[in-house]
Formats: structure tokens, C-alpha cells, sequence
């Protein structure tokens, strides 16, 4: 078959027909794929041009420039999928061909024996099969799990099966055990050992509520890890020489391209698991000799876009709520990354929109995280010159009353976020900083603009996650006497029951299950903004700020520690140089 025949071909093909067969590919050799793959590329580019061209702007040509479009990716993506088929057998062939010889053997040996065995016992002799070792289009389900529409059951050590919709209770394996169950479905999965596997990790990953999976070779071994509350757990090593093999599956599940491996790709999937479709953003990045892989996993079930749920104290919740309803300045977010600020900023606008009808509400994301109900929300696009600054300022000329902003990073965006946000628009985001003063002192160096600023400016919450004790293994204890004592002004002769975790199967032996949330609050009341304006200098502001925090992130850790929810200790470990500050009385 040539190769240069091909484009001709496909053209002169009616719309609604499926260009080549599979066993066509199946004919070709590499050189000839690859070339068939970079001609279909370089065809939808030129596809994609003809869109914008005379021809595309009838309804008939764009109709059938359109439909040509999808042909070719539909070739495109079959061509991926035997690239993707012949180099994972091609590499399991040329590293195990003398294993495979001897175990052949060895089988063939054993079938003699068995026939011969059940002739004398009158009984029948096993049929031999010989399993498909080709990878799926979707290697996330069997085929016969696609005709049903849910996962198949995998099979696990002991007789024991577990379908993708199990509840936690029941489906969740301990992370110690995890390396066992992964080395079963390896060595007794050998028609498609990788598809099995990536749907035990991704399953057990969700069961476990880890935030993200991370895969990548550490020393000889390809390692599995689970983000959980935050914090990286190892649950499974490979062979160095099955990477490739779990590496192409998954990028196979996020439609991306296998073959690349240079360049860093971006993708997504959805995942059934519990009676419901979770969202898995894949991102694979090139390192010095191979890639690493993290999937971000996204449910609902992981995040409460209520902010009544979202565990702050009742004093910062009830006058969170507050700035929000008036509708007017800026309600900033500090925190490092990965401190939810992102959730406390959906939940302030779900909020919004649930409780005032008919406001206009839009966003401006980089990227999109969680799509919202009734929401207006922006992509951020350079290549299509939709930038904060450039986004920010056409969002204004359609006359929403409530804006949100992914973050504040630039002067110019600064400035227009402030002028906004004092001509009568709420205006929510984030600013690099770790506490609400240290915020104020931020957005003034970037607007440069005192009187702007503070004439703007309506709150700052800062927020951090820290640990919280499991409640499985609860037990009472007593602190370190150095804390003890430099946090007794501010229990007021309390007597308080002080709990920490013992350690069991529910939190992986570390007494913490979960996370919940310090926060900080600093709100300038509408009086006040005027007075803060006119001050001379930035510095003489400051003094006047103090007294308009609630409290600080360390007195709110420690009123939560006595209530039993985190400890002490998780409190001075998760704040640093932050720990033991108080507020002024």
C-alpha cells in the first residue's frame, strides 16, 4: 500500500464513511504509519485554514470541510491507537522473548499433562485459548464493560471481586496492601495487564479521596503515588521496564499522543467509579531520561461549594457573608498553594448566586476549574489575546455586578481590578501573600495608589489546611509543655481535653484522616475606607488595619485543637513563622 495515495483517497470518500479498515493498519509498517500520521496532521491544519476561506463560509462547503475534518481525525486517532499496540508488544517481546519461549514451553507441557490425566479419568481436556495481548481504544473498560456502560469487576487475591462502583467501605484496599494486589493483577492479567491495572489505581485512588496521582521513575523503580490530605503516599512499585507500558495506557485513556514523548501534553478523562462520572485532568511532562504523569482527580463528592460547609469558624463565615452581600470592593484570598482558595472563591459565588436572583455573575479563570451553574465563566487564551488584562476590561462592557478573577499578578490588572471594584463591582480574587496585612502591602506596591487601594478595598481572608485527628482511632493526650504554656493566655483557664490520633488502617497508621481549615479575616468597614484613603503614607495605615482582624491564623488553630479537631503540634507545623502569633486585644 503507498502511502502518497492515500490523502487522494481520502477525499474522494462520501462523508459518512470510516476512511481505512483496521486490518489496513495492521498491513503497514512504522515508517509507513508515521508518515500516514504526519500527513493527516498537516491535512487538518490546512483543514482548518480552509474553515475561514470563501469555501468555508457557505453552509454546503463548511458543511463538508467539516465532515472532512472528522474523518481525518478518526483515521488519525486509529493510527495512534496501532502505534500505541505494536510498541507495546513490540517492547514486551523484545525484553521477555526468552521468558516467553521457556513459559510456553512450560504450558504446553502442562496441557499434555492435564489431557492426559482427565483422559484417564473420563474427563474432558481444557480448551486452549490464546489471549489478545492488543490494547483497547478505551483501556479503561472491557469490552463487554463498554456494551454495559459500567466497569468490569476485577478479581482479587483470596476470590474476592470488586466492581468500580463499590462504595469506600467495601471496594477501598489499605495503601500497605496495595503493592500485593497490583503485583496479582500484573502477573494473572496477561491478555491486558496495564488497562487492569490503571483502572485498580485510578479506582482506589478515588475510593481514597486522594486529590491527585502522581507517576514517575524514582532510582531502578517506576513509582505510584496518591496525594492524600495533602501529603504524598508511595502506594505501588514497577519494573523499570513496565513504565512505558502503564505510561501509553494512560495517555491512550487521555487521548494524547503516545508517540510524543519530548514535548509536555495536557489532557482529560472521565471516570466511573461509585455511580458516578469523575473528571481526571492528566498532564505529562518530559523529564531528563522519561516522563512523569500527574492526574488531578476531580468529583463532586470532594468538594462542598457552600460556605457553611466549608469548615470556618461562625464568627469569619457570618461576616464573609456580609462583605459579599454588599456587592461593592475587592475580597482578596491569600494562602499558599494548595490551601483551598480556589473552593472558599466557587463557594462565594455559588453563595451569590443562590441568594440574591438575577445577578450577573462572571469569571475570568486560567484555567477553568469547576463549571458553575448560572456563571458566566472566561477561559484565559493568550494565543486568542484573552489575557487577565485584555479579558478583565471586555468583561466590563457587558455590566456584571460581581467579578472573579483567577489572580492578581500584574500592575495594569491591579489597577483595573481596583478601579472596578471602587465604581460599585464586588470584585473577588487572589493575591500572592500569606497574611491579610501582608496582602494590603502587596496590592500596594502593584497599584501604587494609596487613596485607590484603600478606597477599594473591602476584605482579605487568608486560609491554611491543616490535619484533622481521624476519628477512629481518637485518644485523649497532653502537649508538649512549651506549648502549653505559651497557648494558655488564650484559653482563659479553660480546662480542655486535648485528642490526638493513635494510628489505625482509617488514616495509614499517622492519626490524621482529612483536613480542615484556619482562616484569618481582615474587613475594612465602608466608614472607614474614606479615613484610610486620606492617610498619609502606607505605613500609618497599617497601625489602623490591626484591630480590624477578627483573629489570627494560630488563634483560630488553637481554639480548634482544643475542640479536638487537629492538634498543637499539626498547628505550629503548618503555620512556621506564623505559629504563636496573637491579635491585638
Amino acid at each position: 500500500m503507498s502511502v502518497a495515495l492515500l490523502p487522494p483517497l481520502l477525499f474522494a470518500q462520501p462523508a459518512d464513511q470510516t476512511p481505512l479498515s483496521a486490518d489496513a493498519y495492521h498491513e503497514m509498517n512504522k515508517d509507513e504509519l508515521d508518515a500516514l500520521r504526519i500527513t493527516l496532521s498537516d491535512q487538518e491544519i490546512d483543514l482548518n485554514r480552509r474553515l475561514n476561506s470563501p469555501q468555508g463560509r457557505t453552509a454546503a462547503g463548511r458543511e463538508k470541510i467539516v465532515n472532512t475534518i472528522r474523518r481525518v481525525q478518526r483515521q488519525r486517532d486509529a493510527v495512534n491507537a496501532e502505534l500505541a499496540r505494536r510498541e507495546s508488544i513490540g517492547s514486551l517481546w523484545e525484553r521477555y522473548r526468552q521468558e516467553f519461549i521457556i513459559l510456553g514451553g512450560l504450558f504446553l507441557a502442562l496441557l499434555v499433562v492435564l489431557r492426559l490425566s482427565r483422559r484417564r479419568q473420563g474427563k474432558p481436556a481444557p480448551a486452549m485459548h490464546r489471549p489478545d495481548p492488543s490494547i483497547s481504544e478505551q483501556p479503561e473498560m472491557s469490552r463487554s464493560a463498554r456494551r454495559s456502560g459500567k466497569p468490569e469487576a476485577i478479581e482479587l487475591p483470596g476470590g474476592e471481586r470488586r466492581s468500580a462502583g463499590s462504595p469506600l467501605a467495601d471496594g477501598a484496599v489499605l495503601l500497605q496492601d496495595m503493592q500485593a494486589h497490583v503485583d496479582h493483577i500484573v502477573l494473572d492479567n496477561l491478555d491486558a495487564p496495564y488497562n487492569k491495572l490503571v483502572d485498580f489505581l485510578f479506582h482506589q485512588a478515588i475510593l481514597w479521596h486522594a486529590s491527585d496521582i502522581h507517576m514517575q521513575r524514582s532510582g531502578g523503580w517506576f513509582e505510584v503515588k496518591y496525594r492524600i490530605d495533602g501529603q504524598l503516599h508511595v502506594v505501588c512499585e514497577l519494573d523499570q521496564h513496565r513504565e512505558r507500558e502503564v505510561l501509553n495506557v494512560v495517555k491512550v485513556m487521555a487521548k494524547l499522543k503516545t508517540y510524543e514523548i519530548r514535548a509536555a501534553q495536557e489532557g482529560r478523562l472521565e471516570y466511573y467509579c461509585d455511580g458516578r462520572w469523575y473528571e481526571l485532568r492528566v498532564s505529562v511532562v518530559p523529564t531528563m531520561n522519561t516522563e512523569k504523569i500527574v492526574a488531578r482527580i476531580f468529583g463532586d463528592e470532594q468538594i462542598f461549594f457552600d460556605l457553611d460547609r466549608l469548615g470556618f469558624s461562625l464568627d469569619t463565615t457570618e461576616r464573609l457573608k456580609e462583605v459579599l452581600q454588599q456587592r461593592l470592593g475587592m475580597a482578596l484570598l491569600v494562602g499558599p498553594a494548595g490551601s483551598g482558595k480556589s473552593t472558599t472563591m466557587y463557594a462565594a459565588l455559588n453563595h451569590l448566586y443562590h441568594s440574591i436572583p438575577g445577578l450577573h455573575i462572571t469569571t475570568l479563570e486560567d484555567p477553568v476549574e469547576h463549571h458553575l451553574e448560572g456563571i458566566t465563566q472566561v477561559q484565559i487564551n493568550p494565543i486568542k489575546d484573552i489575557t487577565f488584562e485584555s479579558g478583565f476590561k471586555n468583561l466590563l462592557r457587558q455590566d456584571p455586578e460581581v467579578v472573579m478573577i483567577g489572580e492578581i499578578r500584574e500592575t495594569p490588572v491591579a489597577k483595573l481590578v481596583a478601579q472596578a471594584a471602587s465604581t460599585g463591582h464586588l470584585v473577588i480574587s487572589t493575591v500572592h501573600s500569606y497574611t491579610p496585612l501582608g496582602a494590603v502591602h502587596r496590592m500596594a506596591d502593584l497599584i501604587g495608589d494609596t487613596y485607590l487601594l484603600y478606597s477599594s478595598l473591602a476584605a482579605v481572608l487568608s486560609q491554611r489546611l491543616v490535619k484533622q485527628v481521624c476519628m477512629h482511632c481518637m485518644e485523649p493526650y497532653s502537649p508538649e509543655p512549651r506549648f502549653l504554656t505559651r497557648i494558655a493566655p488564650l484559653l482563659e483557664g479553660r480546662q480542655v481535653e486535648w485528642r490526638r490520633g493513635r494510628g489505625c488502617e482509617h488514616c495509614m497508621g499517622e492519626g490524621y484522616r482529612g483536613r480542615i481549615v484556619l482562616d484569618e479575616l481582615l474587613i475594612i468597614p465602608i466608614g472607614q475606607r474614606e479615613q484610610l484613603a486620606m492617610m498619609d503614607g502606607h505605613s500609618a495605615a497599617h497601625d489602623l488595619l490591626i484591630p480590624l482582624i477578627n483573629h489570627t491564623l494560630f488563634e483560630d488553630g488553637v481554639q480548634k485543637a482544643a475542640a479536638g479537631l487537629t492538634t498543637i503540634e499539626e498547628v505550629v507545623r503548618c503555620l512556621g513563622d506564623l505559629a504563636f502569633q496573637r491579635s491585638q486585644p
